[in-house]
């Protein structure tokens, strides 16, 4: 990751932020590529509907990337898999962990705008008919003495007569969708860990890119030769069904008793957020409850989803990680001693060192991690995602097609089943570093970011962020990029009126560098023209000048960086400047860009004559061959309706977790992919 990175990340987070808010200010050049998209996908998503799957999937991951990659200039790049999807996972990783927890953690229907823009290129259409698996009592099936009937978790024991079910009052299950997983880009490698499977779909085919970048829906298993290289197995008959419905919400006793596992014991805060007009005939959306805790560099956020731990003070070196075998210990010791590990699970490694905690039932595991740890290189605890389900009960065992069955369906078509399938991470790739092609110009390019130290004088114009306590008791936190407001408790009270609102605060950086202790704050209605674009530098003594190339302006820099030298060509960008009685004003300035002019070339090239385009011929994998077949779980999620029979995707949905039989292999490419063959017979799916 080049230094300037996370400066830039910063700079688009806040033109996000103004975007959001309906204004577009200028920003450099360097992301002007990234402002525009962000600004067609928030345009797009207004009147999109997310895939309910996806939402829960790339919400899930977010969160997890969220809390564990917070912004650092001196933090190493994190290691990718060096294929395309894992790429582009990545990139909505990192592109999106520049805006705010609250966007990724706490407001899913915010998370699901920003994110559907992107994802509605690859999909269309929903699950919405997936009806939520109702609770069933009755009398146990006999089952052949080979057939285990034990189940490890949860508490539900469907041995007990007065909790079994008969098959014959089973209720239906969703129907495992997996048409519209788009992964038949450039033969794949290193997918979402969280498979689309159970929502949304596109109508024959997968996505795949032309030549000419524009997509082209394709499907990469079409034509191949799938071989068996294992034995099918030939047990159980019956496998139980999971199903986890939400709760009406939170309690403040349980928020404490999982903040108090984690070491946190001061007040509790929920985040306030903006109240945007409501479009006539749209639904008002309420965002979800999230709880905050705060304890120096360590956070902790709680919301109807799981618990988010971060500690800023632990800086993992992630070009030198802990090796995952020496890992495990320690993520375990760390969740068993606070009592967050209360079902049978296994370890499995996704990404880097990540502890991923995975539920086994009757010993087989579930296709996606309910808690996941990171590791420092040096044996620390710097992030946990746990995402437990709380609610977990057995609604019954169903009976199963046998592995033969389900290994014919895998044979007679891939998307013609709606089989859903993911990549697989080989261990070795998991934390091999990726490969950058190097810039000869790299050492030309020059980026600052304004820096404050404890004492220094601080002016920013922002938008505060708002947390007020739970229980209605003490005054509000108010956070203006990272540094908290120390104020007396009528100014707190004013800001926190502020929020979704652009604000002048000013006042010094506290000793700690991570306060502000404010001396006044002013509220800005409308910033029409920043001050910003192409200027030159110039010194004269200990004074730094900048003069606007577009105006002709110009502007006294305080606290210029000390490389910035005179005569340099730069792109500077700031809300506005002060009048400080000076002979210029001072520039509050955010960030400064040089700029670098290439020469042309010398010689030409020669001009070829104009080629026709090549006809696209959409990537197929020539074989598959399936070394292991098993029993494994499979997560869907059901999600509520409102009265007009829209689902809404603020709330929690009804997970279900049911049995597929699970093949895995690798492609003549060296893919490893596994497919997920939905195992209870069809007549009790929900079709």
């Amino acid at each position: 990751m080049k230094k300037e990175d996370p400066i830039l990340a910063d700079e688009l987070n806040r033109r996000i932020e103004a975007d959001l808010q309906g204004q577009q200010p200028p920003v450099s050049e360097a992301i002007q590529p990234e402002a525009e998209l962000a600004t067609r996908l928030i345009n797009l998503a207004q009147d999109t509907h997310p895939d309910p799957d996806f939402v829960a999937s790339l919400g899930s991951q977010l969160a997890r990337r969220a809390t564990q990659k917070r912004k650092s200039d001196n933090r190493a790049n994190s290691p990718e898999r060096p294929s395309f999807w894992q790429q582009l996972s990545q990139l909505f990783k990192e592109g999106t962990i520049m805006n705010r927890n609250k966007y990724l953690l706490g407001a899913l229907g915010v998370l699901a705008l920003v994110v559907v823009g992107a994802y509605v290129i690859f999909n269309r259409g929903s699950n919405d008919n997936i009806e939520p698996v109702a609770d069933a009592t009755g009398s146990e099936v006999q089952t052949d003495e080979s057939v285990s009937s034990e189940v490890d978790e949860p508490a539900t024991n469907p041995d007990s007569p007065d909790e079994a079910t008969e098959v014959a009052d089973l209720p239906p299950l969703p129907v495992l969708d997996g048409s519209g997983q788009a992964s038949g880009l450039g033969g794949g490698g290193g997918g979402n860990v969280r498979p689309q499977g159970g929502g949304g779909s596109i109508a024959a085919e997968s996505a795949s890119l032309a030549a000419d970048s524009s997509f082209i829906f394709t499907d990469p298993f079409s034509g191949t030769l799938f071989t068996l290289n294992t034995t099918l197995p030939t047990e159980p008959g019956l496998a139980p069904v999971l199903q986890n419905v939400p709760g009406d919400g939170m309690s403040l006793d349980a928020v404490r008793d999982l903040a108090s596992r984690f070491g946190f014991t001061g007040q509790i805060y929920q985040e306030q957020y903006p109240v945007f007009e409501q479009e006539e005939g749209f639904p008002t959306f309420e965002p979800p409850i999230v709880y905050h805790l705060f304890d120096g560099p360590r956070s902790l956020i709680i919301d109807p989803w799981g618990v988010y731990y971060n500690d800023r003070s632990i800086e993992n070196d992630f070009e030198n990680p802990i090796s995952f075998e020496a890992a495990v210990p320690i993520a375990e010791a760390f969740v068993q001693e606070r009592g967050l590990l209360d079902f049978e699970y296994e370890t499995m490694q996704l990404w880097g060192a990540d502890v991923n905690f995975v539920r086994t039932i009757n010993g087989q595991p579930t296709n996606q991690p309910e808690m996941t740890v990171g590791v420092s290189h040096d044996g620390r605890i710097y992030f946990v995602s746990y995402q437990v389900m709380r609610n977990a009960e057995i609604v019954g065992r169903y009976p199963l097609i046998t592995a033969q069955e389900a290994w014919e369906l895998l044979q007679s078509g891939v998307l013609e089943n709606n089989i859903p399938y993911q990549y697989a991470a080989r261990p070795e790739l998991a934390i091999e570093e990726p490969v950058f092609l190097e810039d000869p110009a790299a050492d030309l390019y020059q980026f600052w970011m304004r820096e404050f130290a404890p004492g220094d004088e601080i002016h920013l114009y922002e938008w505060p962020i708002v947390f007020l306590p739970a229980d209605g008791n003490g005054d509000p936190r108010i956070q203006i990029r990272h540094y908290v407001i120390q104020a007396d408790t009528a100014t707190l009270a004013a800001l926190a009126e502020r929020v979704g609102e652009q604000t002048h605060v000013w006042g010094q950086v506290g000793p700690d560098g991570d306060t502000i202790e404010l001396t006044g704050w002013e509220p800005i209605e409308q910033i029409n023209e920043p001050i910003s674009g192409p200027g030159i530098i110039s010194r004269s003594g200990d004074q730094v000048l900048f003069t606007n190339n577009d105006t002709g302006s110009v502007y006294i820099v305080p606290d210029a960086p000390a490389d910035l030298e005179d005569g340099t060509e730069v792109y500077l960008f700031a809300w506005t400047a002060r009048d400080l009685g000076l002979e210029y004003p001072a520039v509050d300035w955010e960030n400064i860009d040089k700029i670098v002019n290439f020469p042309p070339d010398e010689e030409l090239l020669p001009v070829e004559p104009p080629v026709e385009e090549p006809v696209f011929e959409p990537f197929t994998y020539e074989s598959f061959t399936v070394n292991e077949v098993s029993l494994a779980y499979y997560t869907t999620y059901s999600w509520p309706t409102n009265d007009e029979g829209e689902l809404r995707y603020e709330v929690q949905p009804t997970i279900i977790v049911q049995p597929t039989w699970k093949f895995s292999g690798e492609t003549d490419t060296g893919d490893l992919v596994e497919f997920f063959v939905q195992a209870p017979l069809p007549e009790y799916l929900n079709r």
